[in-house]
């Protein structure tokens, strides 16, 4: 009972402090929805790194040829060369990922 009592009171209070907007009772409401077309948003597109991997095969391919001309029937120098390419390709296409980014970066 005593709740009851305070809300009732509460209430009164509120509404005689709390003033709300007046309503138009003239005014109807809308026969139909508004429908709000949602944008999607586009992520940022997928970073590939095709310079790389075609610097590090073809500076590879280019180190297996250079280690056949030094010696053909070592297998080690091949291999050697071939990596030693390899890793020149990876540091070749790295640069030229960082400039193709920085070139994409200017133009937007």
């Amino acid at each position: 009972m005593i709740i009851d009592i305070n809300q009732y009171f509460l209430k009164r209070l509120v509404r005689k402090f709390i003033k709300k907007m007046p309503e138009s009772k003239s005014r109807h409401p809308h026969k139909h929805a508004h429908k709000h077309i949602v944008t999607e948003t586009h992520s940022k597109p997928k970073k590939t790194n095709k310079a790389l991997l075609a610097a590090i095969l073809f500076f590879a391919i280019l180190g297996f040829c250079i280690g056949l001309f030094i010696d053909a029937t070592s297998l080690t120098t091949l291999l050697i060369a071939s990596i030693v390419g390899a890793l020149a390709g990876y540091f070749t296409g790295t640069s030229i990922n960082k400039s193709l980014a920085g070139n994409s970066d200017r133009r937007q």
